[in-house]
């Protein structure tokens, strides 16, 4: 019996597992190859314009430790001793990781900055604080650094990353009293 008569219709067996094989392959590979395309660092923004005075907005955004009670992914923050001037926090977020805030530039009452690594990606915020007539003009900047090629496919195909910068400064507005009407900026 020839292979052709033995399986009529139907391909062998074995050449069904590496088509399989085959296919698997081209998927995983797809995958990874997005994860080479999609830029190792992204950075997404948001503003919003507040009735608070820029120091009131500055006095919320500084006050890390009290995030938690408006920062939509953080559950916990506890503040660590201070290393080489630096201020840090141990945060927990809402699925239970903890990681480290590390807190970068400040200028008083107008910039704070802070980053963290969780899951193999670098997280900075920077919160930028101007006056605005009689209230302030907040703008936040989330960039995004991740080295490893599968991590950035998923983050891709997951919209990962937590709370955009968006959900951000609208959580900020409400934590001061006042509606929502943050903006995506597109820079």
């Amino acid at each position: 019996m020839s292979p052709a008569t033995a399986y009529p219709g139907n391909p062998p067996p074995v050449k069904k597992f590496f088509n399989r094989i085959l296919v698997l392959a081209a998927f995983v590979g797809a995958f990874y190859g997005v994860g080479v395309i999609v830029p190792r660092s992204q950075k997404l923004g948001s503003y919003t314009n507040l009735q608070a005075t820029p120091r009131e907005v500055y006095a919320q955004v500084y006050d890390v430790e009290n995030w938690d009670r408006w920062h939509p992914d953080f559950a916990d923050l506890r503040e660590l001793d201070e290393v080489d001037g630096q201020r840090r926090w141990r945060v927990t977020d809402q699925e239970g990781r903890t990681f480290e805030l590390v807190e970068g530039d400040c200028e008083e009452d107008r910039t704070w900055q802070g980053s963290f690594e969780a899951e193999g990606s670098r997280t900075t915020y920077r919160f930028v604080v101007v006056g605005s007539g009689s209230g302030s003009r907040v703008t936040l900047k989330k960039t995004l650094d991740t080295r490893d090629p599968w991590l950035r496919a998923r983050m891709f195909f997951t919209f990962g990353g937590g709370a955009s910068p968006l959900a951000l400064m609208n959580a900020l507005s409400v934590q001061l009293g006042e509606t929502p009407t943050a903006v995506k900026d597109n820079d």
